[in-house]
């Protein structure tokens, strides 16, 4: 398993808000046990934007899941998940109780899940879901609604229509801006956002980061981005971190990331990554599939992929570490052979 070698936890000067130290997620199945999160280890600072990109099945949403203790069963959870507040003392996530967990969630740390087309009921109005949210975490409803109006203004909606509405009568966009107000209607410290532009067209996608731009420097927010789209988060995330196989294999700056991808599995995923000018002839893509959480492959779990992998990626798995002095890990053994091997260009003004 790949181990951040480099990164100190100490919140002694206030920057952290979450410390993630050798965290695990296992479920036990008929045909074995899955590993769907393989020790993590990484700190989260106060105020930026970091963003988690890879595959669909590389384990962002369990990651993000787990930040909150929200595995679902029979998935177990084990490590730490340490949460700096503002004020008071840190708190392990994981070991919280069911009541500890219901005041942490929405309050401290909020979450948008994938799919705002089918995120409500469809047989309640916006507005009832609101209630019954301030029900939950016992705030008075004239009280929360006033505040759920004042962050649909701020989100360019007409408070009233949305609250009235149902779920099929507004667009995807406002129903992704609905769901960012429920998400902010207890100011949260940290709020993460789950492929919060999927299933949008290019024009709302841009409308949405723009938005939580915003709505980041308005309420001091930290934000978690989970996405398998590159492009989207260049220019948007602080600090970028690529999985494949339930661990992070590339961790740094996000513009370093992009401008001087290290690890092949980043430069496959960016050469791949399609946009309206590029012809489809030099479309890519990464041939093998990923791995079976039951059976990753032994070493390197890229290996059986990576156009520069040998004898030594096939029973040895690198470690997450960086050179001397810099803050960009990679957990590769041959970065030097990957840029050979796979030639990628970005420019400074695509980010």
């Amino acid at each position: 398993m790949a181990r951040a070698t480099t990164t100190e936890f100490d919140d002694a000067d206030g920057e952290t808000v979450l410390e993630v130290r050798d965290v695990e997620v296992t479920f036990d199945m008929a045909r074995g046990r899955a590993r769907v999160l393989d020790g993590i280890d990484l700190d989260i600072k106060r105020g930026e934007t970091l963003a988690f990109v890879g595959e669909s099945g590389s384990g962002k949403t369990m990651l993000a899941s787990t930040l909150m203790n929200a595995v679902f069963d029979p998935g177990v959870a084990t490590g730490e998940v340490l949460y700096y507040p503002e004020d008071g003392e840190p708190v392990d996530i994981l070991d919280l109780n069911q009541r500890q967990l219901n005041r942490l969630r929405w309050e401290e740390i909020a979450m948008v899940y994938q799919g705002a087309m089918n995120a409500f009921n469809p047989t309640q109005d916006i507005g009832t879901h609101f209630k019954e949210t301030f029900d939950a975490h016992d705030v008075d409803r004239q009280d929360g609604l006033e505040r759920a109006r004042d962050l649909l203004r701020e989100l360019n909606l007409e408070p009233q229509r949305i609250l009235d509405s149902y779920q099929h009568e507004l667009s995807g966009g406002e129903k992704q801006r609905a769901l960012l107000a429920l998400s902010l209607v207890f100011d949260p410290e940290v709020l993460i956002l789950d492929e919060p532009t999927a299933a949008l067209d290019l024009l709302m996608q841009r409308n949405i980061l723009s938005i939580l731009y915003d709505i980041q420097e308005r309420y001091d927010l930290t934000l978690v981005f989970i996405t398998h789209d590159l492009p989207v988060v260049a220019g948007f995330a602080d600090r970028l971190a690529v999985m494949y196989a339930f661990d992070i294999v590339e961790f740094g700056e996000a513009r370093d990331v992009l401008l001087n991808p290290d690890h092949p599995y980043t430069r496959l995923m960016l050469r791949s990554t399609l946009d309206l000018t590029m012809p489809l002839d030099e479309a890519r893509t990464i041939e093998g599939e990923t791995p079976d959480p039951i059976n990753v492959p032994q070493g390197c779990p890229f290996h059986p992929r990576c156009p520069a992998a040998d004898d030594r990626c096939e029973v040895e798995e690198p470690e997450l570490r960086s050179e001397q002095g810099s803050d960009h890990e990679v957990a590769c053994f041959y970065p030097d052979i990957g840029r050979e091997r796979i030639p990628v260009t970005l420019e400074e003004d695509e980010i």
